[in-house]
């Protein structure tokens, strides 16, 4: 399912290479209350999380997961539990407690999923509640129709309306953008939105020969395009479980 939502296997698989099989790792940390005891809780612990898997995409028939594997370590260090799956069989490390399987046949679908303990179902949330992107510059060069509120569109869609809602809302964060851009391109000062009717246009203050030129969005290089919006995705304000 997540492979036809994101635009079937030749939108996933790897355009520089003719293997057929895709692998994804995620990394992270985040907080969780794990149960160890009858009587003992580890309460908002942080804790630390690699989860990775294979994907191979056949030339016929449907994609199917070969590998996956799970590391997590506490805070404290004292616990890390952990899985791999391979060839239908679950090898588990850590304490008992958390192994809920010990084979798994299911080849579309992840073991994360239905590990149904803490801290795997909190890993399980913040993966599913992450974005993720594949801007298009020609459509970022377009006049935007203005709309407030939800995410940065997967294709940058509505990247000038998330400038204004962070120019609102938290103008010490878009000053960091701005500043990260400046460090990427050594020539762009700042973003600022440029307002017509209900469309919005993103213009560029660009620092040249000691003046300071202003340009529009057509204007722009495909990576200062992709640049900024991986910026404005990476410090857009997402709520604590996705957004609705």
């Amino acid at each position: 399912e997540a492979v036809r939502l994101h635009g079937g296997g030749d939108a996933i698989a790897c355009r520089c290479s003719s293997d057929s099989v895709v692998s994804l790792q995620i990394t992270g940390n985040f907080r969780a209350s794990p149960k160890t005891g009858p009587w003992t809780f580890y309460v908002n612990e942080l804790w630390t999380a690699s989860w990775a898997i294979e994907m191979e995409f056949p030339s016929k028939g449907y994609p199917r997961i070969v590998r996956e594997q799970a590391a997590l370590e506490s805070e404290n260090g004292e616990r890390r539990p952990g899985y791999v799956v391979e060839s239908g069989r679950v090898t588990w490390q850590g304490e008992p407690q958390f192994r809920v399987a010990t084979e798994w046949a299911g080849t579309d679908k992840p073991l994360l999923g239905f590990c149904g303990v803490s801290p795997f179902a909190e890993l399980t949330e913040r993966i599913e509640a992450s974005e993720t992107y594949n801007f298009n510059p020609e459509v970022i060069r377009r006049p935007q129709q203005s709309a407030f509120g939800g995410l940065l569109d997967r294709d940058g869609g509505n990247l000038a309306s998330i400038l204004e809602m962070m120019r609102e809302g938290d103008e010490e964060t878009l000053d960091r953008v701005r500043r990260y851009l400046t460090s990427i391109t050594e020539s762009v000062e700042s973003v600022d939105v440029l307002q017509t009717g209900n469309y919005d246009l993103l213009r560029f203050h660009i620092k040249s020969g000691g003046k300071l030129l202003t340009f529009n969005t057509p204007s722009m290089s495909d990576g200062t395009l992709r640049a900024f919006a991986s910026l404005v995705a990476a410090f857009q304000y997402v709520p604590w479980h996705g957004h609705p």
